[in-house]
């Protein structure tokens, strides 16, 4: 239903026209394919309540790349790999949020908080009319990652446990949980020395666990 809910950007013009069009907005645009995609469904259901709440400074888009694939190769957007990607532009910019992820091109997992969704748009707003070209979400949602790797000996045996304690918690989908879990990982490796890079290891076995017990469920 949120999907039907918000604008559709129908063609790759619709999409360049979204974000040239506004000088005092933040434009707003979520990417990805609806079929048979329930965290898409999800996130549209929350952008669809939250739209009507910031439209003064903020405007959202959906954009299906199924039929709009103009866009794929330059943003990376694959929902092989990722639900969604809502990216954010200011001014016919593409601003940039740091979530946590490692990937700070998008939001490219599902936030059921409506007040925590706003925060975000509202963050990356303030940080774009100020110049910024990136800024630091108010919620970081590796943050709860401690919790995850606590209840794993638990979990063991209990097919996808982990993953429902974890979401429940952290109020994001377990394909969001794996796909940043993952990426975090690859985050530090590359991207960070020290204390943090030890972790490494322990978060990609954290990663390969959880894609054993989802498989596991699936036979």
């Amino acid at each position: 239903m949120g999907t039907i809910l918000l604008p559709h950007l129908i063609t790759g013009w619709h999409v360049d026209q979204a974000i040239l069009s506004e000088d005092n907005r933040l434009v707003v645009i979520r990417f990805g394919d609806p079929t048979n995609n329930p965290d898409l469904d999800i996130m549209d259901e929350v952008l669809s309540k939250v739209a009507p709440m910031v439209q003064k400074w903020a405007v959202i888009y959906v954009c299906d790349i199924a039929k709009v694939p103009d866009f794929n190769h330059m943003y990376e957007l694959n929902t092989n790999e990722e639900p969604f990607a809502v990216m954010f532009f200011f001014r016919n910019k593409h601003i940039m949020c740091d979530f946590g992820t490692g990937n700070n091109n998008k939001m490219n997992f599902v936030e059921r908080n409506r007040q925590d969704v706003i925060n975000i748009l509202e963050a990356v707003y303030r940080g774009a009319t100020k110049g910024k070209g990136q800024v630091n979400s108010p919620k970081d949602i590796y943050a709860g990652s401690n919790d995850l790797l606590q209840i794993i000996p638990r979990a063991i045996g209990t097919n996808d446990h982990a993953i429902y304690v974890f979401e429940a918690k952290n109020q994001c989908s377990a394909q969001a949980v794996r796909y940043s879990l993952y990426h975090h990982a690859m985050y530090v490796a590359f991207g960070n020395s020290g204390p943090g890079a030890t972790r490494v290891g322990l978060l990609i076995d954290v990663y390969i666990f959880i894609m054993l017990i989802h498989d596991k469920n699936k036979m």
